[in-house]
């Protein structure tokens, strides 16, 4: 009998640790949930979509479509890996014209995250660039009801992506 009064104490503790796990740190499903980043509004699928249009006319060497990108009316600055900041839309649409000339990268945005703010939005991306990865921000500005670039950045990083979508 003293066993058996001996194993429930054990058994009992067992249920209350278990009971304060799930309680303290959740279970595994929970913690999957709340990884699970929520869909993007309507306003943030916009401004990924000017994104990956941003990354199509880069990659395609498309100066058009990438003169159409940048906004006409707000200023307008990049910050090549490498470069110096440039300033003012001639000075900034120079820089793409001479990088298309020479033979842009096959770039792809990789796992792009929006966040909007009125007229005003920005995307944090990776970008993949033959296997290796720049991390970027892209600023855009509401002109004319479509989402333009004001301002591209992007620099070297330590981190690999997480397998989020490859635009």
């Amino acid at each position: 009998m003293a066993g058996l009064s001996r194993l429930t104490r054990r058994l009992g503790v067992i249920v209350v640790a278990s009971v304060l796990v799930v309680f303290v740190f959740g279970t595994g499903m929970a913690a999957e949930k709340a990884a699970t980043p929520p869909a993007p509004t309507a306003e943030q699928k916009q401004v990924l979509s000017a994104n990956e249009a941003f990354y199509a006319a880069f990659r395609g060497r498309d100066l058009k479509a990438m003169d159409a990108i940048w906004a006409q009316k707000a200023e307008v600055a990049v910050i090549h890996p490498g470069w110096p900041s440039l300033n003012g839309r001639k000075n900034v649409m120079e820089s793409w014209r001479g990088i298309m000339d020479s033979g842009a990268p096959n770039i792809h945005s990789v796992d792009p995250k929006a966040y909007v703010m009125g007229d005003s939005a920005f995307v944090i991306c990776y970008e993949d660039v033959g296997g290796g990865f720049l991390i970027a921000t892209n600023i855009f500005v509401r002109e004319g009801g479509a989402w333009r670039m004001v301002h591209h950045q992007a620099g070297p990083t330590p981190v690999t992506p997480n397998k989020g979508p490859r635009i």
